[in-house]
Parts: structure tokens; sequence; C-alpha cells
């Protein structure tokens, strides 16, 4: 979804009388003066948020404010030679519509393509219109690129079916146009470009991406562009010396030229060879760091060197060594006790391979944090580089194994393998590779191998920009988070192509783990999660309460209040220049910085406007010199106390006042939304606080009034993309639990994988405490195209959005809102098995408050539009009291339409369980359902009667097009004899002797209404399901091959797919499904008792139902005379079944019409014999609807 930024509309005053424009301008103050007190003079409805992607057929949401009972949606399709934009087409029934929501369904009667959307209300007022399918640019794989560098774009709606996107870098007047790789995988939320040849090597750019639909050039600010969420850098190219695969890589060309050979080099300082051993024999450390400190030396090498370990081993040990050394300008460096080598700048240490150069690691006994290798503060351009690190040393509880810590820009780790401490007993802390910290820019970890032990690029203080961390293999063996994959405080990381493994069993110990392996990520936006597998061995594994595979739970640092004490008591602390809320600060931690008592802390038990009581007495009394640093947490929400249009004046509901940290640069950079009353929906970035009132940086489209309640926050996980993963026998999977924002979980398999997708508001600790420790909201999320298998029942399989309350806190508002779920597969082992650590019931859930804990009914929505289009459930619904989806109280306004529950692999209602929460007096509110499994249908009623339409020969889903035929053949729209007295035109197939039959083009309007929605293989495996159906009358009397409407074909003899449907004979009709050699195609025969006539219609239909769990699909062939409905649950009207297994070695979309791409529809060459048909209503159906419809 996207935030509307949304305009008041302004009052022409061209040709008034000069008393008409007075009283104009008289009337612009009133509207002035009520604008600035919250209030308008007019109640025009305001979209604050909507869906941002969708095809004909699917729900959209829109939110916002003054929408009123009666409100009407409109759409436009934007058309390239459109100049303004006029709401045309009025889409109904609106599904839910309140006040401040409209669910409504987007008809399948359009085409795919950029469309704008308007709210009116009862008196005609228009919303500014907002736009979906809109292409979006929301972050960059790297922060610079130089003229001809190939990258990617991440986003949204990049790419869709059947569009030629354009890419522009722009600066100021001058535009560059980017190129499209084709041959890459594009899709509407990763785009591969090469930036410009004619790019500059310096200057900052925004880049515009156009994927082609409603696009007019010709316009200064055309309505399908807009400008990237970020700039791009512009810089010069160069050589990759050490082939990393970034752009900065040529930044290492100086470094690469000037080589140390720690064996054979000549150290300056002794004129001798540093004389490394490489046979592993003698210790080597004194030698490797003297290099290391001379490679960063710029007196001995002023661009910096490499420090090359030759193939051999070396050893390193500590514990026996004197570490003094000679750095910069002859200082003598005592080496700090728990470092083993320290890292400068502009340093690389590069052995020849992984399979060539080894460092034995022997040092034992030193303290925690023992560091292998250190970084030297404030430094650049620094790398390892094909080598693989051993520890060997015993390793115990006190005397931990190592850890590298890098930290710097333009920082990499390439083709290294690490061995951590094999022996380490469970409760030992793990060995490490950790690299950044707040202020690293572009950061690089890639082909490593690492066995046991703590893999973070993350920045735990401040924020790091940039980094990349891909193709490594990384397996962990340790308990509880020791042994976890951190990538927080980093904005812009890409986790790419890594393969992470999770061990059950401690090595030789048999103890279990749990929360080790899993990825965790936090609060700065645009993190990015592609293309990964994660895997277990030892299953299954053990959790409590934990072991998420992909984690967001990186809470924001309290912000700080600083001052002086004036006075202090043994548990007390004075500042008299303060005017503190009474007891806010209960729980927080007061620590002295500076002066007596420095380096002491206490936990604040109470406090008055300028004293606060600690619970611990101190251990020196602080005083006068005492400087002191008092966490203030960041979360907080409570009652507009008043605003302005750029400003909101909290106060707190906690009913102690309000006291946001000031010191630094306070909550700038945070979040306020809106979540009740007037303008919910709403949120704005903070520029700047005071204790009580913020200032935004972008107004206010509705000024909140003090009705409105409010949430202070963000770090919320935004612009996750989760994307295209596999995850097999984890504890848990995608939690993103501390919050979200525009965030996309698209494309991922999940296989025997617990709490599965799982997207989390919180609210937590109770109103009188007077801050609170975590207050999350969950917004504008997407969950789309994911296939969730459980096969084992080793746990629940849950697709769920959430909001946690603690006991006894009246809820805020809407913590959960506009949250999409669209083209899931879920497939469970058993119904309705509980995940045992939430309380989530395996299927979709959209649900607040644990159920144990007790209800504070406000009768306000806690989750607020949720939206399930068009996802399927296998086995979740077997007995009345079981269903696939869970509603409750805090529930509100969730639409359901066309989501499948399979049961036994027939078509059964969705019967979804709606639970009142203790002391609540109502279940959800609001919720509703709607059914429509057609993907498209062909009336064939052309308007011209002989050549058809593009608009008019589908009802829904598709374009169509007639193609004539030659020689004797023809086809054309007729309606001179109209199967029905009501049915219209039809479509007539003459086939003569000579030349080619003609045909329909089909076009589909999207993906989702090709014939991919029947051939789905988003499990692994192909999955059938659906069918066809049509009406046909033969003139003449049936003979051998009289029909062969469907011939649709990408296959060869290796691979691919073909569709054909024919009458074989006069009486049997012939289904095929024809793949390559191994490919498991299938031809299904169903003869017609009596055969067929002339004259005589017959409505024919094919059905396909897969068992996922299996792979085995069930094919049927039906066959009624006249214009009937066909029961497809009956054997009545069956003429055949068999059952097949798709290959996916072998079948494939080589011709794109599993994807969109074009088919057609007529009588395909056969025999020699000149036929005609009448063919009507071909339908194509995404389920066995159960009942075919009459015409």
């Amino acid at each position: 979804m996207t935030q509307a930024i949304t305009s008041f509309p302004s009052v022409a005053t061209r040709h008034l009388p000069r008393n008409g424009i007075q009283k104009c301008h008289w009337l612009f103050l009133l509207v002035a003066l009520l604008v600035i007190h919250g209030t308008r003079l007019w109640a025009a409805p305001l979209i604050f948020n909507s869906t941002e992607s969708a095809t004909p057929g699917d729900l959209i949401y829109l939110q916002g404010d003054n929408f009123t009972t009666g409100a009407q949606v409109w759409v436009h399709l934007v058309l390239p030679t459109d100049t303004s934009l006029v709401p045309d087409v009025q889409l109904t029934p609106l599904l839910t519509n309140t006040n401040q929501e409209i669910t409504v369904r987007l008809t399948k009667a359009l085409p795919l393509g950029l469309y704008a959307v308007w709210v009116k209300d009862p008196s005609s007022n228009l919303s500014t219109p907002v736009f979906i399918n809109r292409a979006r640019a929301m972050s960059f794989e790297f922060a610079e690129v130089p003229p001809g560098y190939t990258f990617r774009i991440f986003g949204r709606n990049l790419v869709l079916p059947r569009s030629s996107p354009t890419v522009t870098f722009v600066s100021g007047t001058n535009s560059y146009p980017a190129t499209v790789v084709t041959t890459y995988p594009n899709d509407p939320y990763v785009l591969q470009v090469t930036a410009p040849a004619t790019l500059p090597t310096s200057g900052t750019f925004t880049v515009k991406v156009s994927n082609g639909y409603g696009h007019n050039a010709s316009l200064a600010n055309p309505f399908d562009v807009t400008p990237s969420e970020q700039t791009i850098a512009a810089r010069s190219g160069g050589t990759d010396v050490f082939n990393l695969g970034v752009p900065w890589g040529p930044d290492f060309a100086n470094i690469a030229a000037d080589v140390i050979n720690v064996v054979t080099s000549t150290n300056p300082h002794t004129g001798l060879a540093y004389g490394a051993d490489p046979t592993g024999a003698a210790n080597s450390i004194n030698a490797i760091q003297q290099a290391i400190y001379d490679a960063g030396n710029p007196a001995l090498h002023p661009n910096g060197a490499t420090v090359y370990l030759p193939a051999g081993t070396f050893l390193i040990n500590h514990s026996g060594e004197a570490m003094t050394f000679i750095g910069s300008a002859g200082v003598t460096i005592n080496q700090p006790a728990y470092v083993e080598i320290q890292l400068p700048g502009h340093v690389v240490v590069k052995g020849a391979g992984v399979t060539s150069t080894t460092i034995n690691d022997a040092t034992s006994g030193m303290p925690y944090p023992n560091r292998a290798m250190n970084y030297i503060p404030n430094s650049s351009l620094q790398g390892l580089l094909d080598f693989t690190y051993n520890q060997t040393a015993s390793v115990t509880s006190t005397t931990p194994p190592p850890i590298f810590v890098l930290v710097a820009s333009e920082v990499f780790c390439s083709n290294v393998n690490f061995n951590f401490g094999f022996s380490a007993p469970p409760n030992a802390q793990c060995g490490s590779f950790s690299m950044g910290q707040g202020g690293c820019h572009n950061l690089l970890a890639q082909n490593i191998n690492m066995d046991h032990g703590l893999f973070a690029v993350d920045a735990t203080v401040g924020l790091a920009t940039y980094a990349v961390v891909r193709n490594n293999t990384l397996t962990h063996h340790g308990p509880y988070y020791r042994e976890r994959i951190l990538i927080s405080g980093i904005q812009n990381i890409l986790f790419e192509n890594n393969h992470c493994t999770r061990d059950g069993l401690w090595p030789g110990t048999g103890t279990s783990c749990y929360e080790q392996g899993g990825v965790e990520t936090g609060h700065p936006p645009c993190a990015t999660v592609l293309n990964n597998t994660f895997d277990a061995v030892n299953t299954p594994l053990s959790y409590n309460n934990d072991g998420e595979t992909v984690l967001t739970q990186d809470l924001p640092p309290n912000g700080a209040d600083l001052g002086t004490a004036s006075a202090a008591t043994s548990t007390t602390l004075t500042d008299a220049t303060k005017a503190w809320p009474v007891n806010y600060f209960i729980g927080q931690t007061v620590r002295i910085t500076s002066g007596t008592g420095s380096g002491e802390s206490g936990t604040v038990t109470a406090n008055t406007a300028t004293t606060l009581t600690v619970g611990t007495a101190w251990t020196t009394i602080p005083n006068t010199t005492s400087k002191y640093s008092l966490a203030v947490t960041p979360y907080d929400f409570g009652t507009v106390s008043s605003a302005t249009s750029t400003t909101l004046t909290g106060s707190s509901s906690s009913g102690v006042g309000t006291y946001w940290p000031v010191s630094g640069t306070g909550l700038a950079g945070q979040v306020v939304a809106i979540v009740n009353g007037p303008g919910t929906g709403q949120w704005r970035t903070i520029a700047s606080n005071t204790a009580n009132t913020l200032t935004v940086t972008t107004p206010w489209a509705e000024i909140p009034t003090s009705s409105s309640t409010y949430s202070v926050g963000g770090y919320w996980a935004d612009r996750l993309l989760v994307k295209g993963n596999i995850f097999r026998d984890q504890p848990r999977g995608i939690s993103i639990y501390t919050g979200s924002h525009d965030c996309a979980v698209v494309d991922n398999i999940l296989e025997n994988t617990g709490n599965t997708i799982y997207i989390r508001s919180d609210q937590r600790n109770t109103l009188a405490s007077g801050w609170y420790g975590r207050m999350n909201l969950s917004w504008s999320d997407v969950v789309a195209d994911n296939a969730v298998l459980d096969t084992t029942g080793t746990w629940a399989s849950t697709v769920s959005a959430s909001l946690y309350q603690t006991t006894g806190s009246a809820l805020a508002g809407s913590l959960v809102l506009g949250v999409e779920f669209r083209r899931n597969v879920l497939l469970s082992d058993f119904a309705n098995q509980t995940d045992s650590a939430i309380g989530m019931k395996e299927g979709y859930n959209t649900w607040g408050l644990d159920s144990n804990q007790t209800f504070t009914e406000r009768n306000i929505p806690g989750l607020l539009g949720t939206i399930f289009d068009a996802n399927e459930s296998v086995n979740t619904a077997t007995t009345n009291t079981n269903s696939p989806a869970y509603l409750n109280t805090d529930t509100y306004y969730t639409a359901f339409q066309n989501q499948l529950n399979l049961g036994t692999f027939t078509l059964t209602p969705l019967p979804y369980s709606n639970a009142t929460l203790p002391g609540a007096s109502h279940a959800s509110v609001g919720t509703t359902w709607n059914v429509d499994p057609i993907v498209l249908q062909a009336g064939f009623k052309g308007s011209t009667g002989s050549t058809g339409g593009a608009t008019d020969m589908f009802d829904t889903g598709a374009m169509g097009t007639l193609t004539a035929g030659t020689g004797t053949c023809s086809i054309a729209i007729v309606s001179n004899a109209p199967l029905t007295s009501t049915s219209g035109a039809y479509l007539e197939c003459n086939r003569g002797t000579s030349g080619n039959p003609g045909h329909v083009n089909v076009t589909p309007t999207t993906t989702g209404t090709s014939w991919g929605r029947i051939f789905d293989f988003r499990t692994g495996q192909w999955l059938v399901n659906g069918g066809y159906d049509f009406f046909v009358r033969p003139h003449a009397t049936p003979s051998s091959g009289f029909m062969r409407p469907l011939d649709i074909s990408n296959n060869d003899s290796a691979h691919g797919l073909r569709l054909t449907f024919a009458a074989v004979t006069a009486s049997e009709l012939r289904a095929e499904i024809i793949t390559g050699t191994g490919g498991g195609g299938v031809t299904l025969y169903g003869n017609y008792p009596g055969g067929f006539i002339a004259g005589q219609i017959y409505h024919i239909g094919v059905t396909f139902s897969t068992n996922p769990a299996t792979g085995v699909t069930t094919e049927k062939i039906f066959a009624v005379a006249g214009t009937g409905a066909i029961d497809t649950s009956t054997t009545t009207n069956q003429l055949g079944t068999t059952t097949f297994t798709l290959n996916p070695a072998v079948l494939d979309d080589t011709g794109g019409f599993l994807s969109g791409g074009l088919w057609s529809f007529g009588d395909a060459p056969d025999l020699t014999n000149s036929v005609t048909n009448d063919y009507d209503s071909f339908r194509l159906w995404w389920t066995d609807p159960g009942i075919f419809p009459a015409l």
C-alpha cells in the first residue's frame, strides 16, 4: 500500500465581480481558520492508504476519512494519450464501507494497466486519486554505480505482464536513459538495469521507473512515474582487481598492486625477511601482524598494500608471544591483551585460496572478547580474501573462542572458510565473524563457509548503509542466540543466495539447540532477503518460544535525557532544572556518565518532577560533578492535545504526562502515526521534537484533533522484502515481530516450518506504567504467492496477522491496518494443530490478544481492513469445529474473496472461526465474503457482427481479436441463430478444404487470467486445479475430427506443454496434456452415448484437481446435450476420468501461455473435410466450480 499525501481543493476566483472576490477572500480566511483548528468547511473524502498492486478481479482496499455510508469508488484506466484524468468506471459492489475504509472488487472488464482510483461521497465530492500498479523504485542494490554498470532496483510494480519498463537517471534538467536487462528474470519487485553509458562519473541522481502502462512521454510529469525514494550516486569505473562484484571494487587497485609476502618480503625494520613459517611448525603471529602494520603505514606504503599468505599452513598463537610492534612513524605498539591481530585501513589480507592457505589459531586462555582479528577505528578499505581459518585451541565457558571484527567503510570478506570451536561445550561463548557498526558504508561478505559461530554484518550502535551478504554457506550448531545471523542496523542490506543450515544437536553431546542459525534483521529500511535456502539436519529442531528463521525484532535504542546532578542521596539523584512527569521513568535506567560515580547505573523505582529514586543504593553517591543519562523510551501513545498542519502536541494516555527524549536528535527520523479517531491511517516522519511537541516533515492531510489517538515509535521493519526463499524443517519461519510498514513476503516456499508467516504488532505494558516497553504497528504489508507445506505435523503451519496486548491495557487503535494476503497456498498435515508458543491455529489467522488474557473493550478496530484474496488451504477443515481461518473481537472489516478450502480436494465453503474474546461483547465486525472462480470468459459478443472487438469478444479476463481464415476457411461473430433466445452473438468457425482456419487471438489481461492460473508451480511441483467449459453446435452430422477448438502449444520433443481438446470420432472426445518425453502428459478419452447430432447444442467441460501432498492430478471430462448446467460432483454426465503426475523437469513455460502469453481458440487444422461449428461462452476456471453453469 501507499500513503497518499492529499491537498485541499482550491476555490476558483476567475470572472468574479469585485465584491465576489472580497467575499471569496473572507471565505479563504474562514477556511484557513477552520483548517488551523482541525475542522474543514467541507468533508471531501481523503485517501491515506491504498492497495498498490492489483489485477482485474482482485480486491482493493482504500483507507482514509470522510468516506461516509453510500460512498462510491470510481476508476479510470490511464492511457498513454491521457493528459488529464477523469473517473469513468464505477466499481460495485462495495464489500466493506465505513467512514474510514472501503474494500471493493476491481472489475474484470478492465484490461491490466495503471488505474487511477477515487472515492466519491454522496454529495459528489471526489478525493484526490491514488494509483494502482504504478511503478515505485524503493531502493538500489548499490549506493553508487559507474557508467555502464549493471545493478538492480528493488520496489513495487517495476515489471508487469506484457509491460516494457523504462528507467531514467535524472539530475536537474538532465536525463540519462538506462537499459533494462531483459535476460534477467525481472518481476514486480526486482528489476535489473544497466546504467547509462553517458552517465557522468560524479553527482547524485534520482531514478524514474515506468513499467510502461499509461505512460505519456509528452507530459512533464507523467501519471505513471514517481521519483525513486532514494537517490543513487555516480562514480568512476575501473578494474575490479579482487573480483568482488561491487562498484567500489576498483578502489582496491592500488592496494592490490603493492604486495607484502609474509614469508619472503623484507621487513624494513630488521632488513630480514618477515619469515612467517608456511609449514605450521613455528608461531607466525608476530611476522603476520608486523606485515599488516607495515601495509597500513603510509610512510612505507602510501596507498596501502596486500599482505599475502602464500600456500601453506600458518600457526598463530597469542598465548606465548610478546605482542609489541612498530607502527607508523616508528611508534611502538603494545597489542591489547585480548587482540591477536589488529587490522588498519588500506590493508587486504589475502591467501592463495581456501584449499591452499590455512591459518591455525592455537591461542587459548584469553579473556572475552578474545579477538582473532580486530579493527582499528575510523578505517576504510579493508579486506580478507582466499584463506581458511581454523580455531584449534580447546574452548571452555571461561576461555571462549576468538571473534573476527571488521569495522570500516568499503570493507569485504570474500572466499574465506571459518571453522570455530567444534569442541565447545553447550554453554560456551561461540566464535564469531562480525562486520560493521554505525557510520560504516559499503560492506561485502561473500563466498564464506562458516561452521559453528555467530555471523554478523550489522550495526549494533548507530546506522550503517549498504551491505551485500551473498553466496555464503553458514552452518550453526550452538544454542540460543549466540549463533544467529545478524543483519540488523544497516540501511539497504541485501542477503542473497546464502545456504543456512541448523544442526539440531550440539556435536557429540546430544544437547538440543534451538535459537541458532536464524537471520535477524531490524529497523533500518530496505532490507532484502532474496533467494536463500534455510534447512536443518538432526531434525526435528527443538525450540522454546524462539527459533525464528527470518526475524525482525530489533528494538530501537532508548532516547536519553541528559543532565548534571544538583543533589543526591544513597538512593536518589536530583536535577533541579527538570520538570519530569511524576513516575514516568519507572523501570528505566539512569547512568552516571562522568564525574563522581562514573560508570554506575540504577533502575528507577519512582520519580518526582526533579528527583529520581533508584532501587539499589549507589556505591558512590553522585554529586554536582556527576553527569547522567536517563533512558527515555521512544514508544508512547496518547490523545492529541493539539495539532497544526505540521505539529502534534501529545497528552500521554498513561496519565503521567508526555516526556519525549530531546537530547541529540531526539525522535528525529522516527514515526508518529494516527491510530484512532480523525486522521486514522496517517503517518509522518518526525523532523524534530520538544518534550511534548512533535514537528513532522510533511503536512498532515487531515489535521488530527483532540479525538485522535497517536502512536510514537518507528523503527518498524520498513520496506523489507523477503522473496524467493526456501525454508525446510524450521521451528519458526518468517516473523515480522516488532512492527512493520510496506513489507512484502512473496514467492517463498516453507516446508514443515512452524509459525510460518507471522506479522505481529505489539502494545505492551499497562497504561499506568507511564511508558511502553513495546508499541509497534503493522501497516500496509503484502503476503503473496507463498507455498506453506506441512507434511509431517511437527509444527503448525500458520499465515497470520496478529495484535498482541498485555493484560489490562486498553487498545490504542488500529495497530494492524491494510495487510493483504493474496494467492498463498497452505497445506496442513492434519487439521488445526495449534502453535504451542503463540496460540495460532493451523491456517490463516487475523486476530488480536492471546486468548488466555482478559479483553478490555473499547469497540475500536485493532486489525482493520485485512484482505484475503485467492488463497488456498488444504486439510484445514475436516470437522465442523475446525476451520482454515480464524478471526476474533479485535478484527474489523476483513474481506475474503475466492478463499479456497480443499479439505478432501473438493471445493467447500470457507467456514471461518469467529471468536469473542473473554470480557468482550462481540466477535469480529464487518467480515465479508465473495466468490468468483472464473479466470476468463469469452461471450463472443462482437459489436460489429463480423470482426469482433478487443473489448467485447471476452466478458472478463482477456481481450480477443479475430484472425481471418484463408482459402475456403472463415471465422466470424454472428447472431442470426443464437444458441438460446437470449444468448445473442456467437463464434462461427468454418474449416474448409483449403487454406488455414481462422481463430480468436486471446490476450489474457494478466498472468492471473492465463492458463497459469490452472497450472501452478508454487509448491515445487505442478498443481493443476480448475477446468474449462464451452458450448458447441455442429452444423452437419459430425464425422471424425469434427471439432478442435483448443490446440495450444509451446512444447518440443524435450520439454514444454501442449493442450488440446478435440473430437476424435463422431462420438468420442479427447482432452490432452502433452509434454516432452517423460513429462507425465496424459490423453483422456470420453465417449458420448449415441454420438453427436447435427444442429444440437452441447455443453462440454473438463476439470482438474491435484492432491498437493502427492502431486497426483485427477482429470475428468463431461458432456451434456443442451444448454443446461453440468454437475461435476456426480458421474451423471461424466464421460471419462484418469490420473497423472507432471514432471517439473520437463514441463515449462517456453512459449509463455502459462504466464499471460497469447493463445488461440477456434477449430485448428485436422482433417481435410469441411466442417462448421458454432461456439459460445468459453470459460476458464481456477477451481472445479462444482457446477458448470448453463448458458
